[in-house]
């Protein structure tokens, strides 16, 4: 249940940081502003708590495995100079 407040709460920062950029800060980066709005949950301690700590195990499967798996499917193969039957 901590890892899905963890999650909520992240994408709910993602997304005020996005509305941020496009209503107020249009020049600025929406990574600076989404920097910001991180920085400032490290600073709040209510807000900070509600976030769990790194866990590179459910990084890796849950962020990385699927970029690599979604990656080699729009991958082209390139077999020049084979012979292919």
């Amino acid at each position: 249940m901590a890892l899905l407040i963890s999650t909520g709460v992240l994408v709910v920062a993602a997304m005020v940081s996005i509305v941020i950029n496009r209503r107020w800060l249009p020049r600025l980066s929406v990574n600076y502003v989404s920097m910001f709005i991180g920085a400032g949950i490290a600073v709040i301690p209510f807000l900070n708590g509600l976030i769990e700590k790194f866990n590179s195990d459910i990084f890796i499967g849950l962020i990385v495995a699927p970029l690599l798996y979604f990656e080699g499917q729009n991958t082209r193969l390139n077999l020049v100079g084979r012979h292919v039957r």
